[in-house]
Parts: C-alpha cells; structure tokens; sequence
C-alpha cells in the first residue's frame, strides 16, 4: 500500500456529559482516513464478513460488526432471556461490563492469532498486519497537530474494518459462557459485553457470575491477556425479578482479581437500572426511567431543531419538515419495539395511542405539537391535529407503531 494511503488523520473529539475534561478518557479519536484507502478496506471488510458468516467463525451472541444484526436484537435477546427465566420461576442477575479504550488497547498479535486459529486466509492476515503495524497517525486537537507516529496497539475507529475486527478480537470473551448450560450467557455488541445469570435465587445467581469473572480463562484473564482493562467503579449490577421478597435479598457482588501482582477485591452493589446500548433496562422491564429518557430526548431535539426553523431566518418548510424526519424522529423513536410495547391488543386498530404507554404518547404529541409550529410557522394557539396535517408529518402515536411493526416483520422473516 502507498505511503500516502498509511496517513492517518485523528481528529480528537470530547465525549458529551464529561464533568472533565483534563483526562485522556474524556475524549475519542475519530481517524479520517485516505478515501482510496477506505474503499479498500470496506472491499475486504465484505470478503472477511462474508467468510465469518458462512463458516459460523463468530460467536452467535456478538452482535456488532455482522450484517444483519442490530443493537435492538441484542437488546430484544437480553429482554428474551429474562422473560423466559422469569417464566420458569427464576431470578436473572446481570452484570455490565465497561472496557476502558477497547478499540485503543487491541493487541495486534493476538487479533492475527484469533484470525490464525479460525483458518482465515493468509492474505487477510496479511493485511491486517499491514495496515496496524505500518499506519502513520497525527493527532489533531483544536489548532495543534501532532508529529507522526506508529503506536504498537490499537485499531482506528473510523476505519470499516474497525467493527469486525473488534468482534474477532474479543470472540474468546463471550465464549467463557459455557454453552452447555442455559443459566448463563454473555452477550456483546462489539466492545458492549454483558454477562447473565439465572438461578432459582440471586445467591446463586451472583455465584455463577463470580464463576465467569475470575475462574481461569474467565473474564478476568481474558482482561489481562488481551490488554483490555475493565473500569471497575462502571462496573453495574441489576438483579432482574418480579419477587420483591426475592428483590429485598439483594446481596452486594465480591469480585476478586489480580492487579500488577497485588490482590484486589471490588464490591459491586446492585443497581436498580443500567443502560445497554442506549436503553435504560430497568430491574423490573417496566421501562419507567426509559420512557422519562424517550421525553427529555425529545424536548432537547425539539429546541435544537427549533433554532433552525425562525420564521425571519429559519429555513424553508419543506427543509425544515425533512430535517425533523431524519435527525428528531429516528432519535426519538429508537428502540421502540422494547419500550413502546403493546398494552392492549385487541384496541390498538380503535386508537395508535392505545398501542402503547398512553401517558408517554400524550407528552410526546405535545412536543411534536411544539415541532409542527416551528415547521409551518404557525400560532402557539393552533390546533394540534391541524397543525400536524399542514405540516405533513406522521402522528407520534402512529410513527411509534409503525416502528414496533416494521421491526416484528424484520424479525420474523
């Protein structure tokens, strides 16, 4: 590959909601790598997927990085997996595992040895070698550029083959969880990993992921082996039950592991909520704290988008209508075949509302009421429905219903 082709640009980005930002944690290098470059590593991006896929090369429950998978079915598998515990009288317990710099910290060797030991050709190894070991990268942070150089470790985010080679990299992590036995699992979404636990109680549930985290080969030695550190205080535990008596024996989580040759111990107490792959899992699927996030998610894009939308300087209507309908709705709408679940079937032709949390769908019709004005620039005082109509958009209710419906079809053929 050409040397101009190897120059890596990283653009240093500072992560949203930090208190700091006087640590390197605070921020994400994003690379803008050559385009030539870039076709060339999607064209092998599909040859190495197509390969992974026809051969069963990756675990079944690592769903980043694959065609055909998304975050919400590793969510809707997560959700699955509870219910059905639930349904035989058993508790889930779950813990959320954060890894610090994931795609930073990949260990070249032990990529090209996961990739070796799955038999994938030599040239894809080959490649990767190359385009790891020998890329140029500047960092560049507001107006300072930095000197190039070559790190040792590491994959740029950025790159298309980022996501994949990520997935290959962290195969051993979720296969720790024996497939022979249904009381446990690890699910991941590329460097997002949770480990499950089911069991009649919690006590057992909270052994059994102890077992995962420190017996050897488990979570721990993973960590160690593959260079890549958990962040052990955003390490979250939630007791998944429908018992309260089961619920008030929650039990804090001893995890102890070894560090630089010194024995340490963490203590993980139970959290009533978690959030995967941005949605609020609470302990009791009731989506409570989701659906206050699902509001404030839409007032915050609501005004951002209303600061475009002035009736002196604002754009067009017709601009404006297709910026609310690509930015505002699909970050409203996300994950809605979890939280936007059906409470009464057999009504849900009578009104769209009915078809979900009722309260939820009222607010959310105010807001979009508020977006509506901003569009056609209409007085406060208008009529919502009219106002809806002129601006030619779907009612909330509907557009959330129609998103649990096209995500049902999709997972059933």
């Amino acid at each position: 590959m050409p040397t101009k082709l190897r120059n890596i640009h990283q653009v240093v980005l500072p992560k949203p909601g930090h208190a700091t930002y006087e640590i390197p944690s605070s921020y994400r290098p994003i690379a803008l790598i050559e385009t030539v470059a870039k076709v060339l590593s999607t064209i092998i991006t599909e040859d190495l997927s197509y390969e992974c896929e026809t051969n069963n090369l990756l675990p079944d429950l690592q769903f980043g990085g694959r065609p055909g998978r998304s975050t919400t079915d590793a969510l809707h598998y997560a959700e699955q997996y509870i219910k059905n515990s639930w349904h035989k009288g058993n508790v889930v317990a779950a813990l959320f595992l954060d890894i610090q710099a994931a795609f930073q910290n990949m260990r070249k060797e032990k990529l090209i040895a996961n990739m070796q030991v799955r038999n994938l050709a030599p040239e894809y190894c080959d490649y990767v070698d190359m385009i790891l070991t020998q890329q140029q990268i500047q960092l560049k942070f507001d107006d300072h550029i930095s000197t190039p150089f070559s790190p040792e470790n590491g994959c740029c985010q950025g790159c298309p083959l980022s996501m994949l080679l990520y997935a290959i990299y962290n195969t051993p992590l979720i296969r720790i969880a024996d497939p022979t036995k249904s009381n446990e699992n690890i699910i991941g979404y590329v460097d997002d990993t949770t480990l499950l636990a089911s069991s009649r109680d919690l006590k057992e549930a909270h052994g059994t992921l102890k077992k995962m985290m420190e017996h050897k080969n488990g979570v721990f030695d993973w960590s160690k082996t593959y260079n890549s550190p958990l962040e052990m205080n955003k390490l979250t535990l939630v007791n998944f039950t429908m018992s309260h008596k089961k619920a008030n024996n929650d039990k804090i989580l001893v995890l102890k592991y070894t560090h630089s040759n010194d024995r340490n111990t963490v203590r993980v107490r139970p959290s009533p909520n978690a959030k995967l792959l941005g949605v609020i899992l609470d302990s009791r699927l009731t989506w409570t704290a989701h659906h206050e996030k699902v509001r404030e998610k839409a007032v915050k894009w609501t005004m951002a988008f209303k600061r475009f939308t002035r009736t002196a300087s604002g754009m067009m209507m017709n601009e404006a209508r297709k910026l609310y309908n690509v930015v505002a709705v699909p970050k409203i709408t996300y994950a809605a075949d979890l939280w936007f679940c059906s409470k009464k079937l057999s009504q849900t032709d009578r009104n769209p509302a009915d078809f979900g949390p009722t309260i939820l769908t009222r607010r959310l019709e105010l807001i979009q009421h508020q977006a509506a004005i901003s569009i056609t620039g209409g007085l406060c005082t208008s009529p919502g429905d009219a106002l809806i109509v002129h601006a030619n958009l779907t009612p909330i209710g509907m557009q959330l219903k129609e998103t649990c419906l096209k995500t049902y079809a999709r997972l059933a053929t």
